[in-house]
């Protein structure tokens, strides 16, 4: 063996261990759980260095209290509400009650209340003359209970709040009664399962009360107005490590948490009244506990401030000054987080956590930054090879086949043995390129390897290559540019073969390649020379999909004829899914096909942030879904609701390194496999996180002519925005626009959101920055205004608004009666006056007759006394 072999073979023995370890290490897996927390961005005007605490309402905003005033949270807008009176606004918490009223309690100014509808402030204050007004202005805890009373946490004693009078029964300790609550500072209060009050007690502030050992944990019996101590006892290792009780939590399996000032994490029995400790230990730092104390904080203010659950069944416990941890039930192990994780240097101090109702938690930092984090968040696994994926393809041993730009790498998927093939241009057996562009495994189970330099038909038996080469003096052979981009079955004895320089049609028992190429005077020939894709029908015709604006074409392959579909368009990919429906993936988009009558039409625009439309590979899964891969990331298209989500950095896809080639394969067992510049991901639709709470939709303006209507005497709203279903308005109300918002906190940049007005707009309607919706002059009659929000996972939800517009009286019903009525009242005095005159008219020609024959009687009497006369003259004479 010469030293050029010699050299040659170790490379491939080191390069193909390098691939094994790396398959090892980076197994065909579930999703990656991966913690990320994503920084809210902040209102203008800031928290001012505090996020005291947080309350979602009915409509679903989120409600934060801070030093800078109080904050209405939709996942798009921040609206600011501020007690006028309160000059320091350091508000510590809000709470929420099953009314909606919110209640926030302030570090030095006393107790407010806000009606959100009608944005109206009530303040309650210490009055000293006055034993049943509110115990204390400093203010730290408040709980409604199970029975709906509010109960009211100050420095001054536990407080029972009288909504009907507006007093405060306050309980506080007497040194005098073991039965009464064992420090008067309130920290925490708490309702078990069982509708038990924790009153958690004591300052862990220098100043007041936290250089003492005053506090404790209590139970409060409610009826009889008594309360246990449960204290720190140096000599009892199952009692408190620590009276500073800031947090009480009871989980979903029923177990009991205590969080105190300290290393004071603890279980708590409530049935013996034991607390088991859970300390840190340096040893099994994965072992339950707080985060570890640094020296600089061990003791002072640190303390845990808060103990939750997740959706997940995680516990998350958070301190002051040394960030947070993850405590896993089921595995029982810890995980710290800090900022490799997306959290400032150093982790945070973690203040106040809430978890909104579609379980995203919310994690409050005592110096002003809010973050959002999705507890059932997984990114896609990845398995990184050091090389570019061009193609897979499962043979029928359950073995997978990966193509890359070093050859060739077989995982047995049953096993896991790796195998590689390399070019090796010592070896004519060897695979034939550098490069494996394209994989096939044909009916019969033969594998054929399309590469840079050539097509390969693989011997099972010997582990070696037949090579399919340009030939200048074989006619039948690949052409000289034999770069293989596309290979596909054509039934019986032939496959179908994609290059750039045209389509070739092969006979397997020959070897011989019938060239079938563009010629831009015959329109019977394919668009262009370079294939990249093929789908052939089980007819035996092929479509064809070509690069460089040649189109999409349908060959016939009995005549050989050829017809062109979505001209000067780059094709890069074809799928035929479980519904029949055509799609084709280009530079420009989806294009989508029912049915052969139909023509291809745009599919949808991916209109979310960072997406691209330009697709080069696609395959759909088996729950009906569609994963694409594009330059920006992996687009997940829902056949049944068309959402679209995008899977990019946020999911551990390194957007940097997709490529264009192609590289979308579904496994036998259901599992996608996508390539990318350096290696591939796996995705297993069925362990992908699915939140699939519907969003609240809300209505947070409506508008008349520009200007908000509030409720009101002479409002046309008669019920809060949140219970709007019913709308009558005025002719002259007729221009109005709703302000509307879809909220869902997963991802609310991937938010949908739709909307119409039956019996005016024909279609839905996408909205748009400024989520409006406007209307302008309609017509009087009977409208419903609809809203379609999803969320990012493709939970859908509707509301609808019934809307009368009234006309103006003078187009009322009574108003067209009175019409009618004057009408033909009109019609019968007209009648009436025109009988008059007409009979008035008559009579008048009647006597005016009469006049003139009594004219032409008096006349001829005239005259024939003149004659008379005349006669008599005459005989005279």
């Amino acid at each position: 063996m010469n030293q050029y072999n010699s050299i040659k073979m170790k490379q491939q023995y080191f390069y193909s261990l390098l691939i094994s370890l790396l398959l090892i290490s980076n197994p065909f897996s579930l999703f990656a759980q991966q913690i990320k927390f994503n920084q809210v961005a902040p209102p203008s005007v800031t928290f001012a260095g505090f996020v005291g605490g947080m309350a979602q309402d009915k409509s679903g905003f989120i409600w934060i209290s801070s030093r800078n005033g109080l904050f209405r949270y939709d996942g798009y807008n921040y609206k600011r509400y501020a007690p006028i009176t309160v000059t320091d606004f350091r508000l510590e918490t809000v709470y929420i009650d099953r009314e909606g009223i919110l209640w926030i309690a302030t570090w030095l100014a006393g107790l407010y209340r806000l009606d959100p509808v009608t944005e109206t402030w009530t303040s309650y204050q210490n009055d000293p003359n006055d034993s049943l007004s509110l115990p204390d202005i400093r203010v730290r805890s408040i709980l409604e209970d199970s029975e709906g009373t509010l109960w009211i946490g100050t420095h001054s004693g536990l407080a029972k709040f009288d909504r009907s009078t507006g007093n405060f029964h306050t309980f506080r300790h007497d040194p005098n009664d073991e039965k009464s609550i064992s420090d008067n500072r309130i920290r925490k209060i708490y309702e078990d399962s069982q509708g038990t009050l924790w009153i958690g007690t004591g300052s862990v502030w220098y100043g007041e009360g936290g250089e003492t050992n005053e506090g404790g944990l209590n139970q409060f019996d409610k009826k009889t107005g008594k309360f246990v101590r449960y204290l720190h006892d140096p000599s009892n290792p199952k009692s408190l490590i620590n009276n500073k009780v800031v947090s009480i939590f009871e989980d979903s399996r029923g177990v009991f948490w205590v969080g105190t000032a300290g290393d004071g994490l603890h279980t708590m029995n409530r049935a013996t009244g034991e607390f088991e400790r859970h300390q840190y230990d340096p040893a099994h730092p994965e072992k339950l506990s707080r985060p570890k104390l640094t020296t600089s904080n061990n003791g002072g203010n640190d303390h845990i401030t808060f103990i939750a659950e997740d959706a997940t069944m995680q516990i998350w416990i958070g301190t002051l000054n040394n960030s947070l941890v993850r405590y896993d039930p089921a595995s029982q192990t810890t995980k710290h987080y800090g900022a490799s994780e997306g959290l400032q240097e150093g982790g945070i101090n973690a203040w106040s956590l809430l978890t909104s109702r579609d379980g995203i938690l919310w994690i409050g930092d005592f110096n002003g930054t809010l973050y959002r984090v999705d507890p059932s968040h997984k990114d896609i696994p990845y398995s990184f090879l050091g090389a570019q994926v061009f193609t897979f393809e499962e043979d029928l041993s359950q073995q997978l086949w990966i193509g890359t730009d070093k050859g060739i790498i077989v995982k047995n998927l049953k096993t896991g043995a790796i195998r590689q093939f390399v070019h090796d241009s010592q070896d004519p057996n060897s695979l034939s390129g550098s490069s494996a562009t394209r994989i096939l495994c044909d009916p019969s189970g033969t594998i054929w390897a399309g590469t840079n330099n050539g097509l390969n038909r693989f011997n099972p038996k010997t582990n070696s290559f037949t090579r399919y080469l340009h030939d200048p003096e074989d006619d039948a052979s690949l052409s000289e540019i034999d770069f293989i981009n596309e290979i596909a079955d054509g039934g019986g004895d032939s496959l179908w073969i994609g290059t750039p320089n045209g389509l070739y049609l092969m006979m397997k028992t020959t070897g011989k390649f019938k060239h079938l190429s563009h010629h831009a005077e015959d329109s019977n020939s394919t668009g262009g020379n370079i294939i990249v894709s093929l789908m052939p029908e089980k007819s035996g015709n092929l479509w064809v999909g070509t690069f460089n604006f040649g189109g999409l074409n349908y060959l016939e392959r009995k005549n050989n004829k050829v017809t062109r579909f979505l001209p000067a368009n780059f094709i890069t990919s074809l799928l035929v899914d479980s519904e029949g429906s055509f799609w084709v993936g280009t530079d420009a988009g989806l294009y989508k096909r029912k049915n052969e009558t139909d023509d291809f039409t745009k599919a949808f625009d991916i209109d979310i942030p960072g997406a691209t439309s330009s697709v080069s590979s696609m395959v759909e899964d088996d729950r009906k879904n569609i994963w694409a891969k594009t330059r920006t990331g992996i687009l997940q298209i829902n056949l049944q609701t068309d959402q679209v989500k995008l899977y990019a950095d946020d999911y551990g896809v390194k957007v940097a390194q997709i490529s264009y080639q192609r590289g979308c394969y579904k496994s036998e067992s259901g599992e996608i496999y996508i390539g990318e510049s350096r290696g591939y991901y796996t995705i297993a639709p069925d362990e992908i996180s699915t939140n699939l709470t519907p969003p609240d939709i809300a209505i947070t303006d409506f508008k008349i002519d520009g200007q908000s209507v509030l409720m009101g005497k002479d409002s046309p709203l008669a019920s809060p925005l949140e219970n709007l279903t019913n709308l009558s308005l005025r002719y002259d109300q007729n221009t109005f626009t709703f302000n509307i918002v879809g909220i869902h906190f997963s991802d609310p940049e991937y938010n949908r959101l739709l909307f119409m007005l039956e019996n005016y707009d024909q279609e839905w309607r996408v909205a748009g920055a400024d989520k409006a919706a406007y209307y302008g002059n309609l017509n009087s009659g009977q409208y419903t205004f609809k809203v379609k929000a999803a969320s990012s996972e493709g939970a859908w939800a509707e509301r609808h608004i019934s809307i009368t517009i009234t006309p103006p009286w003078w187009k009322t019903w009574w108003a067209y009666g009175s019409y009618a009525l004057i009408f033909i009242g009109g019609v019968f005095l007209t009648d009436r006056f025109q009988r008059r005159r007409l009979l008035a008219k008559a009579t008048a020609a009647a006597k005016e007759k009469e006049l003139e024959q009594a004219r032409e009687i008096e006349k001829a009497y005239t005259e024939l006394k003149a004659t008379q006369s005349q006669l008599i003259q005459s005989e005279k004479m």
